[in-house]
C-alpha cells in the first residue's frame, strides 16, 4: 500500500508507467486510458519520489489545448511554484522559446515573427511571382506543401531533389521564399524544429547547455512525431536517455502532415533497453463501443494487440443505418438528436457529428438549420476567431510593434487599414525595390523616404519620393508605431492594444462603417480581453508570447466546450476530444477509405487508424451511416458500404452490417458501372474500381494528377461517352476543367 498521494488511484498498469526507472520508456495508451494522468504523475513522481529538479523536466506535447490541460493538472499535484519551474509546451512553442535565446546563431533575430499559414501562402504568391511564373499553373498551396515536407524531412532549397521539371519549379520557388522569410526576420511553423535541429547540430555547447538543463523528457502523442522531431528529441536524449513517451500505433493519422509512425514503432529498436508498458483499461466508453472499435483496427499489420476493456460493462449496442442520400443521412441524425435530447436528457453539447471531408458538413449543417429542427452547432474547421479580418488586421499591428522588419504585416497594414492610407500600387513598388536593391527592410526604407532617418552611408541612392497623402499618412504610421513600441516596453498587453487600436485610427474607421463596424470592433475588443491572462506578465515578454500562442493555435485550441451546441467536425480534428453521442457519417468506400487512399496499403491502414479515432471518441452511444446514393460533383455515385464496417460482427452492433454481396453499386448520372469485389485474402472486405469499356481506365475519380497548363488537381468525375473516357479535374488554382483522357497532356502525380 503506497503512501504517495501521487501514486493513488492509479491501476496497476498506469502505477507501473509512472514508477518505471531511469531510462528509456514507451507506453502504448489506448485511446480514453488515462495517458495525460500518467504523464502528469510521472512528473509529479519525478519530482517528488526522485528529487529531480522541476526545471530539468521537459514535457512536450502538439497542441496548446494539451500543453494547458496539463499544467492546470500539474498546478494541482505538484503546487503552482514547481509547476512554473518545469517546462510544458508543444514542440513548436518550445523551439520558438529555445530560438529567442539562442537563433543569432543560425540567423535569427530574437524578435523574429512566426507567420502563420495565411502569411505562408501570401509569401509563397509573392516568390512565385518574383520568379516570373504564373500562380494559376503552379498554385502556392500545392508548392508551399511540399516545401513543407521537404523541411519536416530537413532538407534545405539546396538539397530538394529535382527528379522531374515541377520539381525544378519547387527548387526555385523554395530557394525564394526561404529568402523572403529573412529578409523578414521571419519563420514559418517548420523552421521552428528545422532551425533548432540545425542548431543543436552544428553548435555542440548549446546542445550540452539544453541536455544538462532538461536530464528528463517526456513526449505525449509520440506516433504523431515528424521526422524533424524525432531527430530532436534523440539529440536532446542521446546522453541521459531519460526519455519517457506515450503513444499509440493505432491512432497515427497524420501522415499528410509529415507525421511518421515508424517513430513509434521503431522505438524499441533505437532503445533496446526501454521498457514498455501497455495502458489498456479505458475510463472513457462503454465495452460495446469498445469491442466494435477493436474489430476496425485488428486487421492492420505491424501493430502490437490491445485488449481495451472497462469497468463499464454492456452498453447501448452500435446502431449501424444505411440512408437512402446524404439528406436522409442528415435528417436521420437530427431526429436521432431529437429524439435522445427529449427521452434521455442529453444536452446538445454532448453530440459530434464526424466526416472524413470538410465537404460533408454542408448538409448536416443545411439540415440542423432547418425549421423543423433547428438545432444550434458550432463547425470545428470554419473561420477561426484569430483568422477574422479585424482581428488579422490588430495581430498586423501587433507583429510590428513587435518586429518592424515583418514586411507581409507592414504591407497589411498599408493597404488594408484604414483605406489604404492613400498609397498607390507604383509608390509601394518603388519602396520595395529600393529595399531589395540595398539590403534594408521596408519600415527603415519609409523612413528614409519620410525624412524620419537618412540612408546609410554605404547607400549612394537616394530614397524614393514619397509625397502628398501618402507621406503624411506613412509618416504619421511611423511615429505612431515608434512611439507604442517604446510604450510596449512598460505598458500591460491589453493597453498595449487599446493603444495600437485608437492611435492608428483603426478604432475609428470601424466605428465609421455602421452596424457592421461595431460588430468587428466587438471583435476587436473580445482580443483585447482574451490578453487578460498576459497582463501580469513583464511587458517585454508579455508580447511575445501572446504573439506566439496566436500563431500556434490549432482548430482543437479554439474549440468552444462550454456552449450547448451540436460539434461538426472531421474526423483528424476529433483525435484528442470525447462526446457522449458520437455520428460518424459517411462510411463508404471513397469516403472512408478515401478514394486517394485505395491504391496504397498503408494509406488504406491510415484511414483504418482515422475510423478507430472516430469510434472511440464515444462515450455511450455511438452510430455509423452509409448512404445507397449521395450527391457527387453533379453525378449521383453510388458508393460501397465501407470496408471497414465489413470488419464488425453482426452480434455486437443494432442494424444490419453490410456483406460485400449487398455493397454492389453502379453510379447514376457518370454512365459508369462500379462492382465492389472482395480482395484476395480479405475476409470480405472490398477493393472499388471504376471500368470503362471493360478495362481500367488512366484516371479514376480521386486521383491527383498534373497538367501541364493547368498545375495539379483531382479529379472529380469519370464519365465514357463514344468510347472516349471524358474527365472533370478540379485544380488547384480553383478552376475546373472537363478534358478527354487521350489527349489530355496529364500525368497521375
Amino acid at each position: 500500500m503506497t503512501t504517495n498521494p501521487v501514486l493513488a488511484g492509479l491501476n496497476e498498469q498506469q502505477l507501473a508507467a509512472v514508477t518505471a526507472p531511469a531510462g528509456p520508456a514507451l507506453v502504448l495508451a489506448g485511446p480514453g486510458s488515462g495517458k495525460t494522468r500518467v504523464l502528469t504523475h510521472r512528473i509529479a513522481y519525478l519530482l517528488s519520489e526522485l528529487g529531480v529538479p522541476p526545471w530539468q523536466v521537459l514535457a512536450v506535447t502538439f497542441t496548446n489545448k494539451a500543453a494547458r490541460e496539463m499544467r492546470e493538472r500539474l498546478d494541482l499535484l505538484v503546487g503552482p511554484y514547481s509547476a512554473r519551474a518545469l517546462t510544458v509546451g508543444t514542440f513548436h512553442a518550445t523551439c520558438a522559446r529555445i530560438l529567442r535565446r539562442d537563433g543569432a546563431l543560425v540567423g535569427l533575430d530574437p524578435h523574429f515573427t512566426i507567420y502563420d499559414d495565411d502569411d505562408q501562402l501570401r509569401l509563397i504568391k509573392q516568390a512565385i511571382s518574383e520568379e516570373g511564373l504564373d500562380e494559376k499553373q503552379y498554385p502556392g498551396r500545392s508548392i508551399l506543401t511540399r516545401i513543407g515536407f521537404a523541411k519536416n524531412n530537413l532538407l534545405g532549397p539546396t538539397q530538394y531533389p529535382t527528379d522531374s521539371y515541377f520539381d525544378e519549379i519547387v527548387a526555385r520557388v523554395y530557394r525564394r521564399y526561404q529568402a523572403l522569410l529573412e529578409k523578414n526576420n521571419a519563420a514559418d511553423f517548420d523552421d521552428l524544429l528545422v532551425k533548432v535541429v540545425r542548431l543543436w547540430s552544428e553548435h555542440p555547447a548549446v546542445l550540452e547547455h539544453y541536455r544538462d538543463r532538461w536530464r528528463w523528457v517526456l513526449v505525449d502523442e509520440y506516433q504523431d512525431t515528424n521526422h524533424a522531431q524525432y531527430l530532436l528529441v534523440k539529440l536532446l536524449t542521446s546522453g541521459h536517455r531519460n526519455l519517457f513517451v506515450v503513444g499509440d500505433e493505432d491512432q497515427g493519422i497524420y501522415s499528410w502532415r509529415s507525421a511518421d509512425i515508424r517513430n513509434i514503432m521503431n522505438f524499441e529498436r533505437d532503445f533496446p533497453e526501454a521498457r514498455v508498458i501497455l495502458l489498456e483499461q479505458n475510463y472513457r466508453s462503454t465495452q460495446a463501443i469498445l469491442d466494435v472499435a477493436t474489430n476496425v483496427i485488428t486487421g492492420n499489420s505491424g501493430r502490437r494487440p490491445k485488449a481495451l476493456w472497462t469497468d463499464r460493462a454492456g452498453g447501448v449496442p452500435v446502431e449501424v443505418r444505411e440512408a437512402y442520400d446524404e439528406r436522409d443521412e442528415a435528417r436521420y441524425v437530427a431526429s436521432e438528436i431529437r429524439r435522445l435530447r427529449a427521452a434521455e436528457g442529453y444536452g446538445y453539447g454532448d453530440f459530434a457529428v464526424m466526416y472524413r471531408t470538410n465537404a460533408q458538413s454542408r448538409v448536416i449543417e443545411q439540415t440542423l438549420n432547418d425549421y423543423q429542427y433547428r438545432i444550434p452547432y458550432q463547425l470545428v474547421g470554419g473561420t477561426r476567431f484569430f483568422e477574422r479580418k479585424e482581428v488579422k488586421d490588430v495581430l498586423a499591428y501587433l507583429r510590428l510593434v513587435h518586429n518592424p522588419r515583418d514586411r507581409a504585416s507592414l504591407l497589411r497594414v498599408i493597404e488594408n487599414t484604414p483605406s489604404g492610407r492613400g498609397v498607390g500600387p507604383r509608390t509601394l513598388q518603388a519602396l520595395e525595390g529600393y529595399a531589395d536593391r540595398h539590403g534594408l527592410s521596408l519600415w527603415e526604407t519609409i523612413e528614409m523616404a519620410c525624412g524620419l532617418s537618412s540612408p546609410p552611408l554605404a547607400v549612394g541612392e537616394a530614397a524614393p519620393a514619397v509625397r502628398g497623402e501618402a507621406k503624411t499618412s506613412l509618416r504619421q504610421l511611423v511615429e505612431t508605431l515608434n512611439d507604442v513600441r517604446e510604450n510596449s516596453r512598460h505598458q500591460p498587453l491589453p493597453q498595449l492594444i487599446d493603444a495600437v487600436v485608437s492611435q492608428t485610427g483603426y478604432a475609428l474607421m470601424l466605428t465609421n462603417l455602421g452596424d457592421e463596424g461595431l460588430e468587428r470592433l466587438e471583435n476587436v475588443r473580445e482580443l483585447e480581453a482574451q490578453t487578460q491572462e498576459y497582463a501580469g506578465l513583464d511587458p517585454s515578454e508579455a508580447l511575445t508570447q501572446f504573439l506566439e500562442s496566436v500563431s500556434l493555435e490549432s482548430d482543437a485550441d479554439t474549440m468552444r466546450g462550454s456552449e450547448d451546441a451540436v460539434t461538426l467536425i472531421t474526423l483528424h480534428a476529433a483525435k484528442g476530444l470525447e462526446f457522449k453521442v458520437v455520428f460518424i457519417v459517411g462510411m463508404e468506400e471513397n469516403l472512408l477509405p478515401h478514394s486517394r487512399s485505395l491504391d496504397n496499403p498503408q494509406a488504406v491502414e491510415e484511414e483504418c487508424r482515422l475510423a478507430y479515432v472516430g469510434v472511440t471518441r464515444a462515450m455511450e452511444r455511438l452510430y455509423l451511416s452509409y448512404a445507397f446514393h449521395r450527391n457527387v460533383f453533379g453525378g449521383v455515385a453510388s458508393n460501397a458500404p465501407s470496408r471497414f464496417l465489413g470488419a464488425i460482427p453482426q452480434e455486437l452492433v443494432s442494424g444490419r452490417v453490410p456483406s460485400p454481396e449487398s455493397a454492389r453499386r453502379t453510379i447514376s448520372g457518370l454512365g459508369l458501372p462500379r462492382a465492389p469485389q472482395p480482395e484476395s485474402g480479405s475476409s470480405g472486405r472490398w477493393s472499388v474500381s471504376v471500368q470503362a469499356n471493360g478495362s481500367a481506365p488512366d484516371f479514376r475519380q480521386g486521383d491527383r494528377v498534373r497538367h501541364e497548363k493547368f498545375g495539379e488537381g483531382e479529379v472529380v468525375a469519370a464519365n465514357t461517352q463514344s468510347g472516349e473516357l471524358e474527365v472533370e479535374v478540379r485544380f488547384d488554382s480553383g478552376s475546373v476543367k472537363r478534358l478527354l483522357a487521350s489527349i489530355a497532356r496529364m500525368e497521375k502525380v
